[in-house]
């Protein structure tokens, strides 16, 4: 029997990740496009690399509205150091990932 495997995604971490990494990434109307290819470029060498022939699904895990709000009323100075981002990748990346099988615990 195929035991089932289950890959839990972040998928906060995963779009900026795949952002951060593919930054230079647009399409010919110079939308950036990085945060969405790299997303699924991971998602897709994850699955050849580690679970090759192997029944997987997918639990699509998304931070919860206002949860950097949250972060700082219990810790101030969380990630106080970083330079605010141009672009959310979270909303493109979301979108695609929706069209993905597999559980999506929602915001």
């Amino acid at each position: 029997m195929n035991e089932t495997s289950f890959i839990i995604v972040d998928v906060s971490n995963l779009a900026y990740r795949a952002g951060y990494a593919n930054k230079k990434l647009a399409t010919t109307a110079g939308k950036f496009s990085g945060h969405v290819f790299g997303s699924a470029s991971s998602l897709l060498a994850f699955l050849r690399n580690e679970f090759s022939e192997q029944n997987v699904k997918f639990v699509f895990c998304y931070d919860g509205k206002n949860a950097r709000d949250y972060r700082r009323s219990v810790y101030p100075e969380y990630k106080s150091n970083r330079i605010p981002k141009d672009i959310d990748p979270l909303p493109e990346v979301m979108d695609f990932l929706n069209k993905w099988p597999g559980l999506h615990i929602p915001r």
